[in-house]
Order: C-alpha cells, then sequence, then structure tokens
C-alpha cells in the first residue's frame, strides 16, 4: 500500500466486532516504513487578498445579512472561507480565473486574481460596532493564507457597513471580473411543524447542477433550481441562466434536526465549482390569514421584528402599493410610474415590484392580450431604502417599450401583471388613450428610447435601420456591430431576440475614427461591437432584436429594431442536400477515380409503395437526372396495375432517362427473380423510396467512397428526413458503423450501397424485399459484410414515405436473433421507432461490486441499502474500500457490517489503484465499479448490463445516469473539445434528444466509471485502470484502450440508476497526468470519435448539429462545360429599345453555346424579332412591365410568378440568364429553374446568383463609362470564361521531378509518399494552431504510411520548429523551412504526394503546378475568392456566420478566431487522405503509443470498420472467437505504476472490504 497521506488524519488500528471474516491485508500495517529524510520546506507561493472597502446588506427574515466583496490572487488558491469569531460562516470553490484576470503582486509575481462575493449573516439585533471577521484561502498543498479584518457594522445606515482595519482593494482594480458563483438566501425559515422552508437565487459561470442544505452533518435535501428570476437576470446578466436563478427547497425535518439552531445551504456547480453560506434559522408561526385592507385604509407592509413578520404603516415609495397574497412572507408590492403610448404608437411603461421570493415576469397585456414581458431587475435606490426587509429591493425597476403599430385610436386597458418566484400573482388595470399617429421624420431610427447624449453615445453600423426596421429581409446571417460610448465606461452590451438571451456583444474592437471624434470619452478609441447571432435562432417569420447597452455605473440604454427572416431554400447548407455540383468538382472526383484505376457502377432500386404518387416519383427521378457522376442505372418496382403509369410516364415527360431504367411488376416473371441477375456487371446497388431524393453529388461521393475503400461491401452515409424526436425535418448525421444502434433502429436509413456481390449471395428478390423489409436487407448485409464504412456527408433527402409497417421491422429483429444463435425478446424501446433486442440466454456468473467510498455525505448507506433490496439479480458479492477518516468510526463499523468484503486502503484518494487492489481481492466473473452515491432504483438494471457484458465482442457495459432532479446525468461519452463529455447531460430523462439517441442503446467510445460493467478477463487483458490518473479520465482511458483493442463499448438506457454527482468526490481535488494522457490518445482525439459525426457539435453537451461546419470547396472555373448546356433561357424583361440592346448579347450566347437551344422570356411586344433574329429558338411571352414604359412594373402577384415556373419547368433549363441591368428582375430567375443562374449583382443583393458582375446603380451626377451593350456583353463572356477547364495558372508546366536536385537531408524521406506541409502564413489571423498541425502530421503517418516535408521561409522557421516538437514520429518528419530560396520551392513540392497549408503564397504555387492541394482557410477573407486553383485542389473552411470579417488583427475578433480552433484535424486528415489516391486500408493499427504493442484484432478506429471473424453474426454466439489478447500497458519512463501483482494480498484487519469512484 502506499503511504498514507500526511494531510490526512492517522488511522487507529484494532480489529473489528463484525459478523464476517476479515481478510488478510498486505504486511504493510505491521512493518513499519522506512523514515525518509525530511525534504526542505519550499517557500509558500505569495497571495494576495484584499477587500471592497462598502459592504452592502440589509434585514430580512430575522437576520442582517452584509454581503463580502473584493479578491483573491496567487498560484493554487482553491477555497476562499470568511469566518466570523474564527467560525466558517461562507465558503467559496474559487475555480479557474479568466486569462484576462492576471495581477503582478509586489514582489513581481504574475499570478491569476479571482473575484469573491460571500455572505455574513448576523443577528438581528447586531449592535453599532466592530464585527471582527476573517478571510483564508486555502490551496491544494493545504497551505492557507489569512488576513483579519474589521467590519463598523451601522444597522441603520445605507450601506450598512464598511471595511475598517484590512487591506482594501485599490479603484479599478477588478472592473469587469465577476465571482465564479453567487449565492444569496432570501430565507432560511423553520416553522413549529418542524417544516423548512428555504428560497432564494444563485448565478455562477458554469451551469449549476444542485442546491442543497444541511443541518448538522447531514443533508436534509435539494433544492428545485431553475425558478424564474428576471430581477436576477437583469441584475446579473453576465451569468448564464441569471434569469432562472431561483431555487426553492420545502422539506420536513427529523425531531433531532428540528433543534438546530443554524442551516448550511450549498450550490454546485458543473466542474466541481461550489459555494455555501451557514445561516441561523428563522423561527416562525403559521402565518395567520391576513384580510384585505378596505380602499380607505392604508397601505400595509411588513417588517421583522424578533424574528416574525409583523404588519406595520408605511410612507413614501410604498403609497400606492397593493397585497398579492393572504401569506405576508409571499406578497408583491408594485407600482406603476409611467404607463403612456408616444410616438409611432410605442408602449412605455415603467414602475417598481418587489417581493421577499423575488420578482420572475412583469407581463403587459392590452384589452387582455399579452404583448410582452417587462425587463426587471433595474436600479431603484429609493425603493430599496423603503422595503429594507425585502432583498433585489434596490433592483426593484422594471421597464417596458415597445411599438404596437396595429393599437387603434382610443381607450385602452392596460393590465400589469406581476409573477413573484413562487408564482403569485399581482394585477393592476389602467386606461390609456391612443391618438392619431405622428407624421415620422425621415431617417435613420435604431433605438426605441433615444440615448441621452451626456450619457451615451450610440452607433448601429450593421444591419441598416431605417423607422425602426431592417428594410431588408435577413437571408440566415445577422452581424450586428457598431460603436457605443458611456461616460462611466461600458459594462457589456445584451443581445436579445423576441425576449430570449442569445449573449453579449463582444465590446472593444479597435475604432480609431470614434477615437478621433470623441477623444475625451472613456475607451473611445476601443468602442467597437460586433454580435453574430447563431444561424440555428433565426428561424423564417418577422422578429424583434434588443440591444441592452449597460454602462459601469447603472444606466442603461435600449435599442430595439424589427427585422425579418427569410431563408433562401439553400441557405443552411450543412442541413440540405446539394441540388447542382461544379464542373470542376466533378472533374476532381473523375480524376481521384482515374488514379485509383476505379470506377464503380450504380444500381438503384427504387421500391414499390402501397400508393404509387406520381410526384414523388418524378422527385426521386429528377434527383437521378441531377447526377453528376454518370454511371447509373435504375429499377423501378411496382405493383401490376401501377405498371402502365409508370411506363407511360418514362415514355412521356421523363423520355430521357427511360433507356437507363427499367420497370419491374408484381406480375413479371422478374419478381421472383434475383434483384440483382448474376449477369448484372454494375459494382454497387442501393434503395430508394418513391420522393427519396438524392444529393447532385451523392453518386459520385459513394463512388468515390467505394474506389477509396475497396474491401468495404456496405457503405452508408447521412440523410435529412423526419425526426422522430422532434417531428420536424433535420438533418441526420449518424455515428459511424455502431451495431447495437442498429439492433435498436435502422439508423442506416438512406442512402446507403451494398456491392452486388453481397446482395446476389444473400439472394434478395423483388417480393422477398416487399415482404421482409428493407431493415432485414440491412441487417442481413451488415451480418456478411467484411466492412462497412460511413461516409459522413449529407447525400440524401428522405421522402415523404412511411417506412416499413412495424410489424415488418420487428420480424426482422427475430430473424436477425435467430441467425445469429441469439436467444433473445423483441420489445419497444423508450422513442419513437426504436427497439429493444433483449437477450434472454441466462447469465450466472458472480458479479463483484466494487465500491470505493469514504462514507460523504451518508450516501454509501443509500447505495448498499437500494443495492440489496432491488437488485434481481442475486449472485454477487459487494466489496468496499474503506478510505473513511478514523475520524468516522461509526461508519467504519456500519460498513463491516453491511459489506460482504471490505479492503482496508488509508492513503490519499486514488480512484484506480483503489479499484485495482480490490479488483485482485474479488471472486467475481464479473466486476462493476460503482460509486458510492448511485442509487438503485429499478430491479432489473444489473440483468439489462450483464446482457451485454457476457457478450464476447463487448468490453464495457454502462447504464443511463439520473441526477436526483430526474435529468440525464450521463447517458454515453463522446470525444470534443479535447475531453470527454456526457451527451444529453442535463436532458429531462423522457427527452429522446437527437433522433432519439439518448434513449437508444448504442455503441459509445466510452461510459463513465460511475457505474460501469466489464468481464475480469477483458479488465486484466486491457492493463486495468492507469494509476497516474487518480480521480478523473481514469475511466475514459480505460475505456479508449478497451476501444484499441477491438472490443466495443455499449451503452443501455434499460438500466438507469440515480447518480448523486460530486458527493462521493467530496471536494477532492481532479488530478491526473494531463500530459501522459495527452501523448496516449491525442491522436484518437485529433481523428475523431467514430460514434459521434463530424457534423455535430463538439464543444458541447447537447448533441445537436454544428451551425457552422467545414466545407471543402472546389473554386474557380469550370463551373460546368459549354457541352453540358443544351437548353438556354435569356431573360429580357424590357421596353422595345433595351431588347435590341440584347440582340448581340444573344448572338453571343449561341457563339458560345452553338449546341444549345436559346429560349427568350420577354415581353409580348419582343415577339415581332423572333423571325428576325435567328439566335433566338423560342420566345415565351411574360409581361413584366406594361406597355408603356411611363407605366413601369404592373402589378403582379406571387400566383403569376408561381404560374411562370411552373410554364417553365417542362424545358428544364441548363443555364439562365438575365440581360438587364437594373435588380428589379433578378429574382425572376429563381422561377427558371434552370441549374446555373447569371446575371447583375448590386451590393450583394442576389447571392443566389452563380455567375455574377457588379452592377453600379444608377446615381444621380454619376456618369457611365460604357454603353449598356457592352456592359451585358461583358456578363456574356464572364458566362463563357465560367467554362474555362484550365485550372493550371503556371505554364508550361514543370519536367517531372528528380530526387537528386532535391537537398540531401530530406532524399530519404522520399521512400515513401511525402506530403509537403506548410505551417506558416503572413498574419495570425490565418494562422492553423501548430498542435492542429502536428496532429495531422500524426495522422497521416499512422494512418497513412507516408512522411512528411515542413515547408516555409525564413519568418516559418519558428513554427516549423514546434511542430517538430510535438510530433509523435520526428524521424518521420523532415524540415526544409528557412533554408530554401522561393524560385526552388516549385520543384520541391512538384515531387510531394500532396500540399497542405494555410492561406498563403506556397499554396497558391503548389495548386498552379498540379499538385494535389488542401488550402486550410479562416474566415478572415472569402475562401470562395482566395481557395488554391489546380487540377487537384480544394479549400477547406468553417461555414462561418461572421465570415468574411477583413479583421487584420486577431485581438479585434470577437470569437477568438474559431474559423480557425474550431477546424479540427480529422476533417483535414479526411480530405488529405482522399486526395493521396490511394485506397484506404482497412484495418489500421490500433491507437496506442509506440511502445505499446498494438492488438492483432484491433479494428480500424477510422470510419471504415472490419469486423471481427468472418462474420457479425456469431457475435452473440458464445463460441464465436474473441479478440486476440493485448499485453497489459507497462509502466512509462521515470514513472513507475503501481498495480497490485498476482500474488499481492489486501490489508488484514477487519471483515469485508472498499471502493471510492470518479463522478
Amino acid at each position: 500500500m502506499k503511504a498514507r497521506d500526511a494531510r490526512e488524519p492517522a488511522r487507529k488500528g484494532g480489529g473489528s466486532t463484525g459478523s464476517r471474516t476479515r481478510r488478510p491485508a498486505a504486511s504493510a500495517k505491521s512493518a513499519p516504513a522506512a523514515q525518509p529524510s525530511r525534504p526542505q520546506t519550499p517557500p509558500e507561493p505569495p497571495v494576495l487578498i484584499d477587500l471592497e472597502p462598502v459592504v452592502s446588506g440589509g434585514f430580512m427574515n430575522g437576520r442582517l445579512d452584509l454581503t463580502v466583496r473584493g479578491r483573491v490572487a496567487g498560484q493554487g488558491v482553491e477555497e476562499l472561507v470568511l469566518q466570523r469569531d474564527d467560525v466558517d460562516v461562507s465558503r467559496m470553490q474559487v475555480g479557474e480565473s479568466d486569462q484576462r484576470a492576471m495581477v503582478r503582486l509586489p514582489d513581481g509575481t504574475l499570478v491569476p486574481q479571482q473575484t469573491f462575493q460571500l455572505t455574513l449573516p448576523l443577528p438581528a439585533d447586531v449592535p453599532f460596532g466592530v464585527v471582527r471577521c476573517g478571510l483564508q484561502a486555502r490551496s491544494a498543498e493545504a497551505r492557507t493564507h489569512a488576513v483579519r479584518f474589521g467590519i463598523m457594522v451601522d444597522p441603520a445606515a445605507v450601506p450598512p457597513g464598511h471595511v475598517v482595519a484590512g487591506p482594501l482593494t485599490p479603484p479599478g482594480a477588478v472592473a469587469g471580473l465577476h465571482p465564479p458563483v453567487i449565492l444569496f438566501v432570501e430565507r432560511a425559515a423553520l416553522d413549529l411543524g418542524g417544516t423548512l422552508t428555504l428560497h432564494g437565487w444563485a448565478v455562477a459561470r458554469t451551469r449549476i447542477v444542485t442546491i442543497q442544505a444541511f443541518v448538522g452533518d447531514g443533508r436534509v435535501g435539494s433544492a428545485k433550481i431553475g425558478l424564474e428570476r428576471g430581477d436576477v437576470g437583469t441584475v446579473h446578466p453576465h451569468y448564464p441562466d441569471a434569469r432562472s436563478a431561483g431555487f426553492a427547497l420545502t422539506t420536513t425535518l427529523s425531531a433531532a434536526d428540528r433543534q438546530a439552531e443554524e442551516v448550511r445551504v450549498q450550490v454546485i456547480c458543473l466542474g466541481g465549482l461550489a459555494c455555501d453560506v451557514v445561516l441561523p434559522l428563522e423561527r416562525v408561526r403559521p402565518a395567520e390569514p391576513a384580510e384585505r385592507p378596505a380602499e380607505a385604509a392604508a397601505p400595509q407592509v411588513f417588517r421583522v421584528d424578533a424574528g416574525y413578520l409583523l404588519a406595520a404603516g408605511e410612507a413614501g415609495a410604498a403609497d400606492h402599493a397593493t397585497e398579492a397574497s393572504a401569506d405576508p412572507r409571499r406578497a408583491i408590492k408594485a407600482y406603476c410610474d409611467e404607463a403612456v403610448v408616444g410616438r409611432n404608437r410605442v408602449l412605455t411603461v415603467n414602475g417598481w415590484a418587489v417581493s421577499a421570493v423575488g420578482i420572475a415576469h412583469v407581463e403587459i397585456l392590452i384589452d387582455g392580450t399579452l404583448v410582452g414581458e417587462a425587463e426587471a431587475g433595474h436600479p431603484r435606490p429609493d425603493v430599496g431604502e423603503e422595503f429594507a426587509t425585502i432583498p433585489m429591493a434596490r433592483y426593484a425597476g422594471y421597464r417596458f417599450a415597445q411599438p404596437l403599430p396595429d393599437l387603434e385610436e382610443g381607450d385602452h386597458t392596460l393590465r400589469i401583471v406581476v409573477r413573484n418566484g413562487l408564482d403569485d400573482t399581482h394585477q393592476e388595470d389602467f386606461v390609456i388613450s391612443v391618438g392619431p399617429p405622428e407624421p415620422v421624420a425621415a431617417g435613420p431610427v435604431a433605438t426605441g428610447m433615444e440615448p441621452d447624449p451626456q450619457v451615451f453615445r450610440f452607433e448601429l453600423d450593421s444591419p441598416t435601420v431605417r423607422n425602426g426596421a431592417v428594410p431588408d429581409p435577413v437571408s440566415g446571417r445577422l452581424t450586428i456591430e457598431g460603436w457605443v460610448l458611456a461616460r462611466a465606461g461600458i459594462e457589456g452590451i445584451e443581445v436579445l431576440l423576441d425576449g430570449q438571451r442569445l449573449g453579449n456583444a463582444h465590446y472593444g474592437l479597435a475604432r480609431q475614427d470614434v477615437g478621433l471624434a470623441f477623444p475625451e470619452w472613456q475607451d473611445s478609441l476601443r468602442s467597437g461591437y460586433a454580435f453574430h447571432c447563431p444561424p440555428r435562432v433565426l428561424k423564417d417569420g418577422p422578429h424583434q432584436v434588443q440591444l441592452v447597452v449597460r454602462a459601469k455605473d447603472g444606466q442603461e440604454h435600449l435599442v430595439r429594431f424589427d427585422l425579418t427572416v427569410k431563408k433562401a431554400d439553400e441557405t443552411d447548407e450543412s442541413a440540405t442536400i446539394r441540388r447542382r455540383v461544379t464542373r470542376a468538382e466533378t472533374d476532381l472526383v473523375e480524376g481521384m477515380l482515374r488514379d485509383l484505376g476505379c470506377r464503380p457502377a450504380l444500381h438503384l432500386v427504387i421500391r414499390d409503395t402501397p400508393e404509387l404518387v406520381a410526384d414523388r416519383l418524378l422527385r426521386t427521378l429528377e434527383s437521378l437526372r441531377r447526377q453528376a457522376y454518370p454511371e447509373w442505372r435504375a429499377t423501378i418496382l411496382v405493383q401490376a396495375e401501377d405498371a402502365p403509369a409508370v411506363r407511360d410516364l418514362l415514355a412521356g415527360s421523363e423520355a430521357d432517362l427511360a433507356p437507363r431504367i427499367e420497370v419491374i411488376a408484381a406480375d413479371d416473371p422478374r419478381w421472383e427473380a434475383p434483384l440483382v441477375p448474376a449477369g448484372d456487371g454494375r459494382h454497387l446497388a442501393g434503395l430508394l423510396h418513391p420522393g427519396d431524393e438524392l444529393g447532385a453529388d451523392a453518386l459520385g461521393e459513394l463512388a468515390l467512397a467505394a474506389a477509396l475503400h475497396p474491401e468495404a461491401a456496405f457503405i452508408y452515409a447521412d440523410e435529412t428526413r423526419q425526426s422522430p424526436a422532434s417531428g420536424e425535418r433535420e438533418a441526420f448525421f449518424k455515428p459511424d458503423w455502431s451495431p447495437d444502434l442498429l439492433l435498436s433502429t435502422n439508423y442506416v436509413g438512406r442512402p446507403w450501397v451494398a456491392s452486388t456481390a453481397l446482395l446476389r449471395e444473400i439472394g434478395v428478390t423483388p417480393r422477398s424485399l416487399a415482404e421482409a423489409g428493407e431493415y432485414d436487407l440491412v441487417l442481413q448485409a451488415t451480418e456478411r459484410a467484411a466492412e462497412i464504412h460511413h461516409l459522413p456527408k449529407l447525400l440524401a433527402a428522405r421522402g415523404p414515405v412511411a417506412g416499413d409497417p412495424d410489424t415488418l421491422d420487428e420480424a426482422a429483429l427475430v430473424r436477425a436473433a435467430a441467425r445469429r444463435g441469439t436467444p433473445a425478446e423483441v420489445l419497444p424501446g423508450w422513442g419513437r421507432g426504436t427497439w429493444r433486442l433483449k437477450r434472454t440466454a441466462p447469465v450466472s456468473g458472480k458479479v463483484s461490486i466494487i465500491i470505493p467510498t469514504c462514507a460523504a455525505k451518508g450516501h454509501v448507506e443509500t447505495c448498499l441499502t437500494t443495492l440489496r433490496e432491488r437488485t434481481r439479480y442475486r449472485n454477487y458479492e459487494i466489496v468496499c474500500i474503506d478510505n473513511i477518516p478514523d475520524t468516522e468510526m461509526r461508519w467504519k463499523a456500519w460498513l463491516l457490517q453491511n459489506a460482504d468484503k471490505v479492503v482496508d486502503i488509508p492513503e490519499a484518494f486514488n480512484w484506480s489503484r483503489f479499484n485495482n487492489v480490490a479488483a485482485a481481492a474479488c471472486d467475481g466473473e464479473f466486476l462493476l465499479f460503482l460509486n458510492d452515491d448511485v442509487e438503485i432504483v429499478e430491479g432489473d438494471w444489473l440483468d439489462a448490463l450483464l446482457e451485454h457484458a457476457a457478450r464476447p465482442e463487448v468490453g464495457i457495459v454502462g447504464p443511463q445516469l439520473l441526477s436526483p432532479d430526474g435529468n440525464v446525468q450521463h447517458a454515453g461519452m463522446f470525444l470534443g473539445g479535447g475531453i470527454g463529455r456526457h451527451a444529453f447531460r442535463f436532458a429531462a430523462r423522457d427527452e429522446p434528444g437527437y433522433f432519439g439517441l439518448a434513449l437508444t442503446q448504442r455503441n459509445v467510445i466510452a461510459v463513465t466509471g460511475a457505474c460501469m460493467l466489464v468481464r475480469r478477463e477483458v479488465f486484466e487483458r486491457i492493463g486495468r485502470f492507469d494509476e497516474l490518473h487518480t480521480i478523473v479520465n481514469n475511466d475514459l482511458d480505460f475505456c479508449l484502450r478497451a476501444h484499441a483493442a477491438g472490443l466495443r463499448t455499449v451503452f443501455t438506457p434499460h438500466a438507469s440508476l440515480i447518480h448523486h454527482e460530486l458527493a462521493s468526490r467530496d471536494r477532492l481535488q481532479d488530478v491526473f497526468d494531463a500530459s501522459q494522457f495527452s501523448a496516449q490518445w491525442r491522436t484518437l482525439f485529433a481523428a475523431g470519435d467514430p460514434y459521434y459525426s463530424p457534423m455535430l457539435f463538439r464543444h458541447a453537451d447537447d448533441v445537436r448539429p454544428d451551425d457552422e461546419p467545414v466545407q471543402v470547396l472546389s473554386a474557380g472555373h469550370p463551373l460546368f462545360r459549354r457541352e453540358d448546356v443544351k437548353r438556354l433561357l435569356v431573360v429580357k424583361l424590357d421596353h422595345i429599345g433595351d431588347f435590341v440592346t440584347a440582340l448581340p448579347p444573344i448572338r453571343r450566347l449561341k457563339e458560345l453555346f452553338p449546341e444549345a437551344e436559346i429560349t427568350v422570356l420577354a415581353g409580348r411586344a419582343s415577339e415581332a424579332f423572333l423571325g428576325i433574329e435567328p439566335a433566338i429558338d423560342r420566345l415565351i411571352p411574360f409581361d413584366f412591365f406594361h406597355a408603356r414604359s411611363q407605366l413601369g412594373e404592373r402589378d403582379l402577384t406571387a400566383e403569376d410568378f408561381l404560374a411562370l415556373q411552373a410554364e417553365l419547368a417542362p424545358y428544364r433549363f441548363d443555364l439562365a440568364i438575365d440581360l438587364r441591368k437594373h435588380a428589379s428582375t433578378r429574382d425572376v430567375l429563381r422561377y427558371t429553374g434552370a441549374r446555373w443562374l447569371a446575371g447583375f449583382d448590386y451590393m450583394g443583393q442576389f447571392p443566389f446568383l452563380d455567375i455574377a458582375l457588379e452592377w453600379d446603380g444608377d446615381k444621380s451626377l454619376q456618369r457611365k463609362r460604357s454603353h449598356v451593350v457592352d456592359d451585358l456583353l461583358s456578363l456574356v463572356e464572364a458566362v463563357g470564361n465560367a467554362t474555362n477547364p484550365d485550372r493550371r495558372l503556371i505554364q508550361p508546366q514543370l519536367p517531372a521531378p528528380s530526387l537528386d536536385l532535391l537537398p540531401e537531408s530530406v532524399q530519404p524521406l522520399f521512400e515513401r509518399h511525402v506530403v509537403a506541409v506548410h505551417a506558416g502564413a503572413g498574419n495570425v489571423t490565418k494562422q492553423w494552431p501548430a498542435a492542429y498541425f502536428a496532429a495531422l502530421i500524426d495522422l497521416l503517418i499512422e494512418r497513412d504510411d507516408v512522411n512528411v516535408l515542413l515547408v516555409g521561409g525564413p519568418d516559418d522557421e519558428a513554427v516549423s520548429k514546434e511542430i517538430s516538437g510535438l510530433v509523435l514520429r520526428p524521424e518521420r518528419v523532415g524540415s526544409l523551412a528557412g533554408q530554401t530560396k522561393l524560385a526552388a520551392l516549385p520543384r520541391i513540392l512538384a515531387a510531394c504526394a500532396v500540399y497542405v497549408g494555410n492561406d498563403s503564397g506556397p499554396k497558391h504555387i503548389a495548386g498552379a503546378i498540379g499538385v494535389p492541394t488542401v488550402g486550410i482557410h479562416s474566415g478572415v477573407v472569402d475562401a470562395a475568392e482566395w481557395a488554391p486553383i489546380g487540377e487537384r485542389s480544394v479549400a477547406l473552411r468553417r461555414n462561418m456566420s461572421c465570415s468574411p470579417c477583413y479583421l487584420a488583427n486577431a485581438a479585434d475578433c470577437p470569437r477568438n478566431l474559431a474559423c480557425l480552433t474550431q477546424l479540427e484535424p480529422a476533417l483535414v486528415h479526411r480530405t488529405v487522405q482522399a486526395l493521396l489516391a490511394r485506397p484506404i486500408r482497412a484495418a489500421m493499427p490500433a491507437i496506442v503509443p509506440a511502445a505499446i504493442p498494438a492488438p492483432t484484432s484491433a479494428i480500424n478506429p477510422a470510419t471504415t470498420q472490419r469486423k471481427n471473424g468472418a462474420s457479425d453474426s456469431m457475435k452473440d454466439d458464445p463460441s464465436a472467437t474473441e479478440p486476440a489478447a493485448t499485453p497489459a500497458k507497462p509502466a512509462r519512463a521515470g514513472k513507475p505504476a503501481r498495480r497490485p501483482a498476482a500474488g499481492d494480498k489486501p490489508r488484514t484487519g477487519r471483515t469485508g472490504r472498499r471502493t471510492s469512484v470518479p463522478a
């Protein structure tokens, strides 16, 4: 055993009288350890504590609460404790400091600083005088730094206290900093019946997990959190969820606890942040019903006297207050100061409202209709003085200002409804008069209230606002930016959409123009602000944006403006399939297929449906017509009665597709024949339903995936379809191959393709497909496929046709279980469309349940009691690890009586070591690692885990864990942002989550060690827990090693337990070997979690699509080939003279596209030219203008344009061009149905144009430089240039490279393929992080067996050296950075297989000479403009809502260059891998350090996955071959890992044994 931590209390020896026999422990107890020489004590690090001089506070509920604020600065400070007379009264976990919050101490040391706010409760009768206090800063090393100070208390003064005899915070030292957590208890009362009532509020930087109450040493309950507190949200806008900061607890105490004099309230936040306060209990008698005062009676307020609330007459601010509740403790006092309808029908309401339980809402109604909510929480010091007993009374103000343009003239009833924190209400009615509207002056109006120019200066640059509204619809991206000044300085700018808070704008951007104009104003040089609205919140329709500008002195300025969102069909590119593909992209794919020597052909089978709908079938056929990849054919399966209609369709409007399509009817002999006959030379086949649509890139992407992964017999991709969870059409970004998920639901969906050989082996026929269903075919195909590949791209849109009936799906699962030899029953799953394949084969092995415990808060009693009482499976033993302090002897004795074995480990807590030692003392075939704060709630929980743990291919199983409030705490883990995250955390228990996955059994990368079941042989084979990880990451590390060994981890929601998270940790510090963990698993993190799509957001626990996904661009020409344009439409909706000017451009179009039929859409008067101009083949009349030009445009309706769309649709135009410069006709192009659109743009109004020239507009006094005919010809030439196939910018091409011409130092690299990497950039705003380049290089070397050459100039030497120091295999990396002249660079790059680099000069050189090139682009400029041009060149960019920004200084980026930092290496690697154009190996080495031999059966952690054994059908067969053994993980150099050897014995002394667990 390890030596006991010197900080822990000494353990008492001796035996036990327990009824069980204690196993002997190791001899460490009997033989005293040698005493090492005492090391020299290092000097204590300096710590600074000081306090703000003013101590605010007030009376309430029998006590005087003072608020002590200040700061603490120093390294390693973990906890801050406020004391009165040497007794702890309030405590806060300091948490991590903001990186900006650094301060230099007097000795010159630069240390982090943190602000704090702690409550000091005093008796209500505290006399005038000094209260002696102290503050202690405690560190992880058990060091304590203390300061003593006094507070001069004057209960009658405002504020009631000032710091005396203590260190004071210098003015301005903590400006802009906020405490990590604030806890404020407004009431802590105990009535005569023993009922404890608590309520208050709490805010924190991270999410609040729980708020608990303790009496004595025992926990008495958890409060309900998340209650509405609009007042707190306004006062503390810097904290997330501040508007739902309220909490309340009502519980009955035991007879013993009722004698207590005080209660401790504790808030615990995500990440372990915590704060608590000890308060005196207010003794109250039950409230008597209060009689409502008569109209003439004086209003009442309530003050505290001797612990009871008594009514007393008041004057002043309360004169007009009225009662809201008979219980005075819940009373609401409110008064409306102003209610007026002013200019432009703007309703303004101002007033105040107070309640002892806080104000949640102030609702404004007109004539009984809710029109909005006022903002509560504005400063009202006058009300605070009047209601000194009510918390938050100083912030009692509310404000409302909103335009009501539809409000009619006359009198209206205004009702103000105030709701407090317990949902009591108080309402007042007023009559308001509305007069006629006032004329509105022209000019921009961006605010609901004009600012006082002596207090604020405000300017909104974008969007443009006129008369309180954005005149043009927002198409999907909204950036709010401008500048603002305040005399007192700007505290923050909050942004709300329709009353819902979106976040704070970034303030402090450089604005030299403002600095020059207002040099005397504070921060004028850094007065710019910017906010980028997340695209997902911008739904189509009208919205109102609110900006709340707050000055540091508490004053505010409110800005409102309206806007309408109207997204184009393809605005959200990440959530829709692609309708067309450029020729440059098609050529890229075709070129890679040529290099790979593979050109797969595809056979699409369109299934029959009970009711054939022609429109749905046409939609599917149109998507096939759009395919950029031409190697396909299709078969339509139909019922006999539908066959004539389908054949007529193919003979008519779809005749061009008829040669590719065959129709098989149910009465055709082929209905019984193989769906893929033996003579079919096609390589891949897949299924579609009528109504399904394929993206234009779908078949090309599937063909390329098949060529890159030649051993993959089954390939599937992502789709949009109706979510079973939300009922809305969403993009479904699927995991890689997840066999357990497939047995729960047919997540494969569409599109999928399988090798024709595989389908022939299955023997599927049209009849068997109709009778058994698609799910059955997918199950059979994936059982037999040697490899399965997931293509993480959105390639299909599911049609409205429902899937097969549930009876077919259920039968498919029954047959699948029978084929696999798995006794099972099929039950409905928790979510819609899901199943539970419940394995029924008996499991009889013994389960050793290992529970480490320090008996924190007594949770271990609940754990063991519920485990024994509620667990149905009885063959188990409870093995507890005793890490209980000797001061808690009663718990030690209790543990001996209630555990089957107790392992005594009196050491500093090390979860990994404790569990390893306990496992050696266990007898079970299965090991269940369980936290001592887990509560068993369902009897079959262990059975549900065992049915999977017994499967030979499964390594680890984990259940659903719920918080005590019933919300999800754990539903499997995923890798994201460099850590393991808990999927669906904080979701409601019955919330299905993203596509129902929260309630669906599935494979995951890891499960939490709080409850984890594993077979003993697996535990030993993969090396047990790593003892270098003491508290955290040990479970994640263990699961990752199981994954590397080819074993699956299963999450099942069919086992659900309650986890009182963090209780078992009891303030333990999270310690783990971060550097070792990063080195070991960095490549896996870089590659991405195979069970979590790269298209999902990975930086939060909620599972949702990434709003700003990475895009791959093949920018530049050609958009299309000239020979592909068969039908061309010219839009010339103009008058006769204008039509004449279009004739030369039309003739030029005919010269460029001689094979095309040219149709002109024009006014009827232009038909006269049809016989005169031979270039025009057809004219379709459409009168956009009146015949007389003076009358202008006709008043066309939406129906007119829809009729035009229907008339043009049958022509299927390839290209449409609008030959009119003025913008009014441009939208007509969108009704033409043409694949490609060309025209003049004007100030970016027409982003849908594929080819555009900028029109300069018609401006008075500005002369034109060219004739309109020349301008129209220029547009036509731009169309011609878009067809240029030559993408080589450097001519002539370089000769074949010779290695002899390369520097000798790098010639050995070229024994393999070499990838050139240029990691430098001219500006940090374009610099992809060096750590990402290193991770990419590690992936390329490990997965693709290439070498890497770093290139660059002298300025790139530093970053290249940094990367060389980070990579795992430096011997495979060479560097010429700073050693090569620019003239020699093309020759060096020409010798490389692929080039990767930032947006800089070498990227353009590589693309120009024809080297396959990947450019990594930030959002500073538009990658569509600056992407590399070349035959094999692409650009990668995140589709940022704030791009392009054209920032020159990274410090000005309000999002910390998220365009680069969130562009992760996995996506870059996938692109480079494709450009290497080599078959990707199916079985890659396991992702383990070089020192650890890879398991021979390791599954490729990439998207293509090889199965263990010949067939996955044997997975549930006990006789199936298991993965080969994995050697135990060796100790690392310099850090020997202590593990119990085979002969180790647990320590002797008592009966039983013990365990503690990571939360």
